[in-house]
Protein backbone atom coordinates (compact mmCIF):
# COMPACT_ATOMS: atom_id res chain seq x y z
CA UNK A 1 0.00 0.00 0.00
CA UNK A 2 1.63 3.68 -0.50
CA UNK A 3 2.29 5.52 1.90
CA UNK A 4 -0.67 7.49 2.32
CA UNK A 5 -0.82 11.20 4.07
CA UNK A 6 -1.20 11.73 7.68
CA UNK A 7 -5.15 12.09 8.01
CA UNK A 8 -6.31 15.20 9.50
CA UNK A 9 -9.73 15.21 10.73
CA UNK A 10 -11.70 18.14 9.51
CA UNK A 11 -13.96 19.27 11.92
CA UNK A 12 -14.63 21.72 13.55
CA UNK A 13 -13.34 24.06 11.83
CA UNK A 14 -10.72 26.13 12.58
CA UNK A 15 -10.15 29.76 12.93
CA UNK A 16 -7.18 31.19 11.07
CA UNK A 17 -3.97 31.41 12.87
CA UNK A 18 -1.96 34.33 13.26
CA UNK A 19 1.28 32.27 13.68
CA UNK A 20 0.49 30.10 10.51
CA UNK A 21 -0.45 32.85 8.14
CA UNK A 22 2.60 34.72 9.14
CA UNK A 23 4.57 31.36 8.37
CA UNK A 24 2.72 31.16 5.13
CA UNK A 25 4.00 34.89 4.20
CA UNK A 26 7.76 34.63 5.50
CA UNK A 27 7.95 31.81 2.55
CA UNK A 28 5.91 34.07 -0.37
CA UNK A 29 7.45 37.59 0.31
CA UNK A 30 6.16 38.92 -2.97
CA UNK A 31 2.18 38.61 -2.02
CA UNK A 32 0.10 41.57 -2.76
CA UNK A 33 -3.27 40.02 -3.16
CA UNK A 34 -5.57 37.29 -1.25
CA UNK A 35 -7.80 35.45 -3.20
CA UNK A 36 -10.67 34.36 -0.89
CA UNK A 37 -12.88 31.78 -3.14
CA UNK A 38 -15.82 29.75 -2.60
CA UNK A 39 -17.64 27.14 -4.79
CA UNK A 40 -21.57 27.59 -5.25
CA UNK A 41 -23.68 25.18 -6.67
CA UNK A 42 -23.07 26.55 -10.47
CA UNK A 43 -19.33 25.27 -9.75
CA UNK A 44 -18.49 28.47 -11.21
CA UNK A 45 -15.85 29.60 -8.15
CA UNK A 46 -16.73 32.69 -6.95
CA UNK A 47 -13.59 35.09 -5.80
CA UNK A 48 -13.22 38.09 -3.41
CA UNK A 49 -9.83 39.66 -3.54
CA UNK A 50 -8.23 41.65 -0.88
CA UNK A 51 -5.03 43.55 -0.32
CA UNK A 52 -2.47 41.43 1.62
CA UNK A 53 -2.40 44.22 4.54
CA UNK A 54 -6.00 44.08 4.95
CA UNK A 55 -6.22 40.59 5.05
CA UNK A 56 -3.88 40.58 7.77
CA UNK A 57 -5.15 42.66 10.09
CA UNK A 58 -9.06 40.67 9.42
CA UNK A 59 -6.69 37.50 10.57
CA UNK A 60 -5.45 39.39 13.32
CA UNK A 61 -8.72 40.88 14.61
CA UNK A 62 -10.61 37.90 13.88
CA UNK A 63 -12.59 39.48 11.45
CA UNK A 64 -14.12 38.13 8.40
CA UNK A 65 -15.33 39.03 4.69
CA UNK A 66 -19.44 39.28 4.61
CA UNK A 67 -21.20 37.92 1.84
CA UNK A 68 -24.69 38.73 1.00
CA UNK A 69 -26.96 35.06 0.87
CA UNK A 70 -27.53 36.30 -2.81
CA UNK A 71 -24.14 34.34 -3.87
CA UNK A 72 -26.14 31.07 -3.36
CA UNK A 73 -29.29 32.33 -5.46
CA UNK A 74 -27.60 33.02 -8.89
CA UNK A 75 -28.50 31.52 -12.25
CA UNK A 76 -27.28 32.15 -15.59
CA UNK A 77 -27.35 36.75 -16.23
CA UNK A 78 -27.13 37.05 -12.57
CA UNK A 79 -30.42 36.16 -12.45
CA UNK A 80 -31.88 35.85 -8.80
CA UNK A 81 -33.63 32.79 -8.19
CA UNK A 82 -35.42 33.42 -4.68
CA UNK A 83 -35.24 37.43 -3.42
CA UNK A 84 -36.73 36.40 -0.14
CA UNK A 85 -34.61 33.44 1.02
CA UNK A 86 -31.58 35.18 -0.36
CA UNK A 87 -31.95 38.09 2.01
CA UNK A 88 -29.50 38.45 4.55
CA UNK A 89 -25.52 37.17 5.05
CA UNK A 90 -22.81 35.09 5.33
CA UNK A 91 -19.32 35.06 6.85
CA UNK A 92 -16.10 33.82 4.41
CA UNK A 93 -13.76 31.42 6.99
CA UNK A 94 -10.44 30.80 5.32
CA UNK A 95 -8.86 27.67 5.30
CA UNK A 96 -5.22 28.67 5.88
CA UNK A 97 -3.74 25.36 5.19
CA UNK A 98 -5.25 25.25 1.38
CA UNK A 99 -2.98 28.86 1.18
CA UNK A 100 -1.23 28.51 -2.35
CA UNK A 101 0.60 31.36 -4.80
CA UNK A 102 -1.05 30.95 -8.32
CA UNK A 103 0.66 29.89 -11.08
CA UNK A 104 2.28 32.84 -13.33
CA UNK A 105 1.18 35.38 -10.86
CA UNK A 106 4.95 35.77 -10.12
CA UNK A 107 4.12 34.86 -6.44
CA UNK A 108 1.77 38.10 -5.81
CA UNK A 109 -1.43 36.10 -5.40
CA UNK A 110 -2.20 33.54 -2.62
CA UNK A 111 -5.42 31.67 -2.92
CA UNK A 112 -7.13 30.55 -0.34
CA UNK A 113 -10.26 28.14 -0.12
CA UNK A 114 -13.33 29.51 2.27
CA UNK A 115 -16.15 27.89 4.16
CA UNK A 116 -19.13 30.08 4.56
CA UNK A 117 -20.64 30.62 8.01
CA UNK A 118 -23.06 32.58 10.38
CA UNK A 119 -21.92 35.85 10.58
CA UNK A 120 -22.89 35.97 13.92
CA UNK A 121 -21.74 33.15 15.78
CA UNK A 122 -19.34 31.54 13.06
CA UNK A 123 -20.82 28.16 12.63
CA UNK A 124 -21.42 26.69 9.00
CA UNK A 125 -24.22 27.36 7.21
CA UNK A 126 -26.67 25.12 5.94
CA UNK A 127 -25.86 25.71 2.12
CA UNK A 128 -22.04 25.10 2.66
CA UNK A 129 -21.37 22.66 0.88
CA UNK A 130 -17.46 22.57 1.78
CA UNK A 131 -18.54 22.64 5.21
CA UNK A 132 -20.80 19.80 4.59
CA UNK A 133 -18.33 17.43 2.69
CA UNK A 134 -16.28 17.83 6.09
CA UNK A 135 -19.30 17.52 8.56
CA UNK A 136 -20.24 14.23 6.56
CA UNK A 137 -16.25 12.95 6.71
CA UNK A 138 -15.92 13.38 9.97
CA UNK A 139 -19.57 11.57 11.17
CA UNK A 140 -18.44 8.68 8.48
CA UNK A 141 -15.24 8.24 10.17
CA UNK A 142 -16.93 7.79 13.72
CA UNK A 143 -19.75 5.76 12.68
CA UNK A 144 -17.70 3.16 10.70
CA UNK A 145 -13.88 3.73 11.52
CA UNK A 146 -12.92 4.25 8.11
CA UNK A 147 -12.30 7.80 5.62
CA UNK A 148 -12.72 7.49 2.02
CA UNK A 149 -9.53 7.91 0.31
CA UNK A 150 -9.94 9.70 -3.41
CA UNK A 151 -8.70 10.33 -6.33
CA UNK A 152 -9.80 12.45 -9.14
CA UNK A 153 -9.28 12.39 -12.85
CA UNK A 154 -8.76 15.87 -14.70
CA UNK A 155 -9.84 15.47 -18.54
CA UNK A 156 -9.84 18.59 -20.62
CA UNK A 157 -10.15 19.60 -23.97
CA UNK A 158 -7.99 22.47 -25.31
CA UNK A 159 -9.34 24.89 -27.95
CA UNK A 160 -8.88 27.80 -30.27
CA UNK A 161 -11.38 30.95 -29.71
CA UNK A 162 -11.98 31.98 -33.50
CA UNK A 163 -12.27 35.67 -34.26
CA UNK A 164 -16.12 35.04 -34.10
CA UNK A 165 -16.22 34.81 -30.36
CA UNK A 166 -19.17 32.13 -30.22
CA UNK A 167 -16.52 29.41 -32.12
CA UNK A 168 -14.01 27.50 -30.47
CA UNK A 169 -12.22 24.70 -32.18
CA UNK A 170 -9.38 22.01 -30.81
CA UNK A 171 -5.83 22.72 -30.90
CA UNK A 172 -5.38 19.43 -32.44
CA UNK A 173 -7.74 16.93 -34.94
CA UNK A 174 -4.98 14.60 -35.43
CA UNK A 175 -5.33 12.76 -32.47
CA UNK A 176 -5.94 9.64 -30.26
CA UNK A 177 -5.69 7.90 -27.17
CA UNK A 178 -2.34 7.91 -25.67
CA UNK A 179 -0.51 8.73 -28.79
CA UNK A 180 1.64 12.03 -29.67
CA UNK A 181 0.34 12.67 -33.15
CA UNK A 182 2.95 15.76 -35.21
CA UNK A 183 0.27 17.73 -34.80
CA UNK A 184 -0.06 16.84 -30.98
CA UNK A 185 3.82 17.14 -31.09
CA UNK A 186 3.87 21.00 -31.15
CA UNK A 187 1.44 21.07 -28.00
CA UNK A 188 3.99 19.60 -25.87
CA UNK A 189 5.18 22.64 -24.59
CA UNK A 190 1.54 23.10 -23.48
CA UNK A 191 0.97 20.07 -21.56
CA UNK A 192 4.50 19.61 -20.10
CA UNK A 193 3.80 23.76 -19.15
CA UNK A 194 0.65 22.48 -17.04
CA UNK A 195 2.42 19.58 -15.03
CA UNK A 196 5.29 21.36 -14.20
CA UNK A 197 2.85 23.91 -12.84
CA UNK A 198 0.77 21.37 -10.96
CA UNK A 199 3.87 20.33 -9.87
CA UNK A 200 5.06 24.35 -8.64
CA UNK A 201 1.18 25.04 -6.97
CA UNK A 202 1.74 21.34 -4.65
CA UNK A 203 -0.38 19.24 -7.19
CA UNK A 204 0.79 16.06 -7.81
CA UNK A 205 0.58 14.38 -10.86
CA UNK A 206 0.31 10.74 -11.39
CA UNK A 207 0.57 10.65 -14.85
CA UNK A 208 -1.23 12.55 -18.14
CA UNK A 209 -1.78 11.21 -21.46
CA UNK A 210 -3.70 12.20 -24.78
CA UNK A 211 -7.86 11.09 -24.87
CA UNK A 212 -9.71 10.20 -27.65
CA UNK A 213 -11.55 13.36 -28.44
CA UNK A 214 -10.02 15.95 -30.45
CA UNK A 215 -7.91 18.32 -28.47
CA UNK A 216 -8.49 15.98 -25.35
CA UNK A 217 -6.32 15.23 -22.56
CA UNK A 218 -6.00 13.72 -18.84
CA UNK A 219 -3.85 14.75 -15.94
CA UNK A 220 -4.44 11.88 -13.14
CA UNK A 221 -3.81 13.33 -9.49
CA UNK A 222 -2.74 11.28 -6.76
CA UNK A 223 -5.48 10.72 -4.20
CA UNK A 224 -5.80 12.03 -0.53
CA UNK A 225 -8.48 11.96 1.73
CA UNK A 226 -11.32 13.59 0.38
CA UNK A 227 -11.17 17.30 1.85
CA UNK A 228 -7.53 18.06 0.51
CA UNK A 229 -8.68 15.70 -2.53
CA UNK A 230 -11.53 18.45 -3.77
CA UNK A 231 -8.91 21.08 -3.09
CA UNK A 232 -6.26 19.99 -4.98
CA UNK A 233 -8.86 19.16 -7.84
CA UNK A 234 -9.81 22.81 -7.60
CA UNK A 235 -6.44 24.36 -7.71
CA UNK A 236 -5.75 21.55 -10.60
CA UNK A 237 -8.27 23.24 -12.82
CA UNK A 238 -7.56 26.51 -12.49
CA UNK A 239 -3.61 26.21 -12.99
CA UNK A 240 -4.62 24.31 -16.16
CA UNK A 241 -6.65 26.91 -17.10
CA UNK A 242 -3.99 29.73 -16.29
CA UNK A 243 -1.09 27.85 -17.94
CA UNK A 244 -3.69 26.99 -21.06
CA UNK A 245 -4.26 30.97 -21.38
CA UNK A 246 -0.67 32.15 -21.14
CA UNK A 247 -0.52 29.35 -24.66
CA UNK A 248 -3.37 31.31 -26.50
CA UNK A 249 -5.26 28.55 -25.60
CA UNK A 250 -8.82 27.82 -23.82
CA UNK A 251 -9.32 25.11 -21.85
CA UNK A 252 -12.87 23.49 -21.25
CA UNK A 253 -14.48 20.64 -19.14
CA UNK A 254 -17.38 20.62 -21.34
CA UNK A 255 -19.02 17.10 -21.47
CA UNK A 256 -19.82 16.37 -24.79
CA UNK A 257 -18.49 18.77 -27.52
CA UNK A 258 -19.31 16.31 -30.84
CA UNK A 259 -21.68 13.43 -31.24
CA UNK A 260 -18.94 11.22 -32.87
CA UNK A 261 -16.78 11.56 -29.96
CA UNK A 262 -16.20 10.72 -26.57
CA UNK A 263 -17.08 13.46 -23.97
CA UNK A 264 -15.29 14.49 -21.23
CA UNK A 265 -15.43 13.34 -17.85
CA UNK A 266 -14.27 14.12 -14.10
CA UNK A 267 -14.25 10.64 -12.55
CA UNK A 268 -13.49 9.69 -9.33
CA UNK A 269 -11.71 6.83 -7.30
CA UNK A 270 -12.80 6.04 -4.14
CA UNK A 271 -11.40 3.60 -1.58
CA UNK A 272 -11.66 3.01 2.24
CA UNK A 273 -9.06 3.35 4.56
CA UNK A 274 -8.78 3.36 8.54
CA UNK A 275 -6.76 6.87 8.75
CA UNK A 276 -5.44 5.70 12.40
CA UNK A 277 -4.01 2.23 11.10
CA UNK A 278 -3.52 2.07 7.58
CA UNK A 279 -5.78 -0.71 7.17
CA UNK A 280 -7.26 -1.69 3.88
CA UNK A 281 -11.10 -3.08 4.12
CA UNK A 282 -9.25 -5.75 1.50
CA UNK A 283 -7.25 -7.00 4.00
CA UNK A 284 -10.11 -7.92 6.75
CA UNK A 285 -13.23 -9.01 6.31
CA UNK A 286 -15.46 -7.35 8.15
CA UNK A 287 -13.84 -4.35 6.67
CA UNK A 288 -15.11 -5.91 3.40
CA UNK A 289 -17.97 -6.38 4.09
CA UNK A 290 -18.32 -2.30 4.96
CA UNK A 291 -16.83 -1.10 1.46
CA UNK A 292 -19.00 -3.75 0.09
CA UNK A 293 -21.88 -1.93 1.89
CA UNK A 294 -20.83 1.37 1.10
CA UNK A 295 -20.72 0.53 -2.83
CA UNK A 296 -24.50 -0.74 -2.47
CA UNK A 297 -25.28 2.51 -0.80
CA UNK A 298 -24.10 4.81 -3.91
CA UNK A 299 -25.81 2.32 -6.38
CA UNK A 300 -29.28 2.42 -4.13
CA UNK A 301 -28.81 6.40 -4.43
CA UNK A 302 -27.41 6.86 -7.63
CA UNK A 303 -30.73 8.42 -9.65
CA UNK A 304 -30.27 11.22 -7.05
CA UNK A 305 -26.90 11.49 -6.66
CA UNK A 306 -26.72 12.19 -10.38
CA UNK A 307 -28.67 15.23 -9.88
CA UNK A 308 -25.29 16.49 -8.59
CA UNK A 309 -22.78 14.68 -10.43
CA UNK A 310 -24.24 15.34 -13.97
CA UNK A 311 -25.54 19.13 -13.44
CA UNK A 312 -26.68 19.90 -17.09
CA UNK A 313 -28.58 18.73 -19.91
CA UNK A 314 -25.59 18.34 -21.60
CA UNK A 315 -23.80 16.15 -19.42
CA UNK A 316 -26.59 13.09 -20.27
CA UNK A 317 -24.94 13.38 -23.85
CA UNK A 318 -21.66 12.30 -22.36
CA UNK A 319 -22.89 9.10 -20.84
CA UNK A 320 -25.44 7.27 -23.69
CA UNK A 321 -24.69 3.10 -23.78
CA UNK A 322 -21.62 2.27 -25.81
CA UNK A 323 -19.25 5.15 -25.47
CA UNK A 324 -17.07 3.95 -22.08
CA UNK A 325 -18.89 6.48 -20.07
CA UNK A 326 -21.24 4.42 -17.52
CA UNK A 327 -24.01 3.36 -19.71
CA UNK A 328 -27.84 3.80 -18.14
CA UNK A 329 -28.18 1.50 -15.93
CA UNK A 330 -27.28 1.17 -11.95
CA UNK A 331 -25.08 -1.63 -11.54
CA UNK A 332 -21.23 -2.20 -11.47
CA UNK A 333 -18.76 -4.36 -13.25
CA UNK A 334 -15.23 -5.60 -12.68
CA UNK A 335 -12.88 -2.98 -14.42
CA UNK A 336 -16.24 -2.52 -17.32
CA UNK A 337 -16.22 1.26 -18.08
CA UNK A 338 -19.81 0.64 -19.26
CA UNK A 339 -20.93 0.17 -16.17
CA UNK A 340 -21.27 3.18 -13.52
CA UNK A 341 -19.62 1.97 -10.89
CA UNK A 342 -16.00 0.16 -12.07
CA UNK A 343 -14.47 -2.22 -9.50
CA UNK A 344 -10.75 -2.09 -10.12
CA UNK A 345 -9.63 -3.56 -6.62
CA UNK A 346 -11.04 -5.21 -4.08
CA UNK A 347 -10.70 -2.18 -2.29
CA UNK A 348 -10.85 0.38 -5.24
CA UNK A 349 -13.68 1.52 -7.13
CA UNK A 350 -14.52 4.43 -9.65
CA UNK A 351 -17.80 6.72 -10.32
CA UNK A 352 -18.04 7.32 -14.01
CA UNK A 353 -21.33 9.11 -13.76
CA UNK A 354 -19.49 12.72 -13.07
CA UNK A 355 -17.98 15.69 -14.86
CA UNK A 356 -16.35 18.92 -14.88
CA UNK A 357 -19.72 20.95 -14.56
CA UNK A 358 -20.27 19.60 -11.73
CA UNK A 359 -19.60 20.95 -7.59
CA UNK A 360 -17.38 18.47 -6.26
CA UNK A 361 -17.97 19.08 -2.46
CA UNK A 362 -21.73 18.24 -3.56
CA UNK A 363 -20.88 14.90 -5.26
CA UNK A 364 -18.54 13.36 -2.51
CA UNK A 365 -21.04 14.44 0.20
CA UNK A 366 -23.98 12.57 -1.51
CA UNK A 367 -21.90 9.78 -2.18
CA UNK A 368 -20.73 10.06 1.43
CA UNK A 369 -24.25 9.64 3.07
CA UNK A 370 -25.65 7.21 0.24
CA UNK A 371 -22.76 4.99 1.61
CA UNK A 372 -23.14 5.14 5.29
CA UNK A 373 -26.84 4.55 4.31
CA UNK A 374 -25.50 1.24 2.39
CA UNK A 375 -23.33 0.35 5.66
CA UNK A 376 -25.97 0.83 8.08
CA UNK A 377 -28.27 -1.08 6.58
CA UNK A 378 -25.92 -3.32 5.63
CA UNK A 379 -27.08 -3.10 1.59
CA UNK A 380 -26.55 -6.00 -0.16
CA UNK A 381 -24.26 -5.38 -3.74
CA UNK A 382 -26.77 -6.61 -6.21
CA UNK A 383 -26.36 -5.32 -9.35
CA UNK A 384 -23.47 -6.91 -10.52
CA UNK A 385 -21.16 -8.44 -11.57
CA UNK A 386 -21.88 -6.92 -14.93
CA UNK A 387 -19.23 -7.78 -17.78
CA UNK A 388 -20.68 -6.82 -20.77
CA UNK A 389 -22.44 -3.31 -22.05
CA UNK A 390 -25.97 -3.28 -19.80
CA UNK A 391 -27.65 -2.77 -22.73
CA UNK A 392 -26.19 -6.01 -24.24
CA UNK A 393 -27.80 -8.53 -21.11
CA UNK A 394 -30.62 -10.88 -21.84
CA UNK A 395 -33.66 -9.15 -21.06
CA UNK A 396 -34.37 -10.94 -18.40
CA UNK A 397 -30.58 -10.30 -16.43
CA UNK A 398 -31.54 -6.57 -17.40
CA UNK A 399 -34.87 -5.96 -16.02
CA UNK A 400 -33.91 -6.50 -12.78
CA UNK A 401 -31.51 -3.41 -12.95
CA UNK A 402 -32.47 0.36 -12.30
CA UNK A 403 -32.90 2.51 -15.10
CA UNK A 404 -30.98 5.95 -14.12
CA UNK A 405 -32.22 8.96 -15.25
CA UNK A 406 -31.77 10.14 -19.20
CA UNK A 407 -32.00 14.18 -18.31
CA UNK A 408 -31.18 16.58 -15.42
CA UNK A 409 -35.08 16.96 -15.01
CA UNK A 410 -35.22 13.04 -14.06
CA UNK A 411 -32.08 12.86 -11.67
CA UNK A 412 -33.71 16.23 -10.02
CA UNK A 413 -36.76 14.66 -9.90
CA UNK A 414 -34.96 11.49 -8.33
CA UNK A 415 -33.21 13.84 -5.76
CA UNK A 416 -36.55 15.44 -4.57
CA UNK A 417 -38.13 12.00 -3.46
CA UNK A 418 -34.63 10.42 -1.89
CA UNK A 419 -35.42 10.16 1.78
CA UNK A 420 -32.11 10.37 2.85
CA UNK A 421 -30.08 12.70 0.10
CA UNK A 422 -33.24 15.39 0.05
CA UNK A 423 -33.60 15.14 3.88
CA UNK A 424 -31.11 13.84 6.11
CA UNK A 425 -28.00 14.69 3.55
CA UNK A 426 -27.92 19.09 4.40
CA UNK A 427 -29.36 18.93 8.35
CA UNK A 428 -25.98 17.20 9.12
CA UNK A 429 -24.35 20.65 9.76
CA UNK A 430 -27.63 22.34 10.99
CA UNK A 431 -30.63 25.09 9.89
CA UNK A 432 -33.73 23.54 7.78
CA UNK A 433 -33.14 20.07 7.24
CA UNK A 434 -34.13 20.30 3.30
CA UNK A 435 -32.77 24.40 2.65
CA UNK A 436 -29.51 23.14 1.00
CA UNK A 437 -31.25 20.55 -1.58
CA UNK A 438 -34.03 22.91 -1.88
CA UNK A 439 -31.86 25.77 -3.10
CA UNK A 440 -30.03 23.73 -5.11
CA UNK A 441 -32.75 22.16 -6.84
CA UNK A 442 -34.07 25.76 -7.45
CA UNK A 443 -31.19 27.05 -9.21
CA UNK A 444 -30.33 24.03 -11.20
CA UNK A 445 -33.79 24.17 -12.75
CA UNK A 446 -33.96 28.26 -13.10
CA UNK A 447 -30.60 27.48 -15.14
CA UNK A 448 -31.75 24.50 -17.14
CA UNK A 449 -34.43 26.97 -17.58
CA UNK A 450 -32.20 29.88 -19.42
CA UNK A 451 -29.99 28.04 -21.06
CA UNK A 452 -32.74 26.03 -23.01
CA UNK A 453 -33.91 29.35 -24.42
CA UNK A 454 -30.48 29.91 -25.92
CA UNK A 455 -29.66 28.84 -29.80
CA UNK A 456 -27.51 25.17 -29.48
CA UNK A 457 -24.41 26.75 -30.98
CA UNK A 458 -25.06 29.65 -28.44
CA UNK A 459 -25.65 27.57 -25.39
CA UNK A 460 -22.44 25.65 -26.23
CA UNK A 461 -20.18 28.58 -26.51
CA UNK A 462 -21.64 30.07 -23.11
CA UNK A 463 -20.46 26.22 -21.07
CA UNK A 464 -17.17 26.43 -23.22
CA UNK A 465 -16.58 29.61 -22.08
CA UNK A 466 -17.58 29.35 -17.97
CA UNK A 467 -16.51 25.50 -17.91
Amino acid sequence: MATQPVYKSPWPLQEPSVSKWMRFLSKNHNVKFIWLQFLPYTANTYTQIVPVAKFTQMVENGRRLSISNEAFFLAPGDCLVDEELAAGSFSLLPDLDTAYCQAHSEGTRAVIQCDCVDSKNGQPIERCARSLTRRLCSRFQSSTGLVPYIGFEVEVVFMKRESDAATYTPISRNHQWSGITQEDSTHLGLIEGCMSALEMVGVTVEHAHAQAAPGQWEFVLSPDWPLPAIDALLKARDTIRIVARSFGVHATWHPRLWPDHPGTGAHVHMSLYDPWKGQEPSRDTHYMKKFQHFMAGVLQHLPAIMAFSLPQEISYERVKPGIWSGGEYACWGRDNKETPLRLIEENHFELRMIDGLANPYLVLSAMLKAGEDGIERQMSLVAGQVETAPAKLPPTKRDDLTLLPKSLQESLEALEIDPILDQYMPNIIGGHPMAMVRTYIAVKREEAEILQKMEPNERRAWLISRY
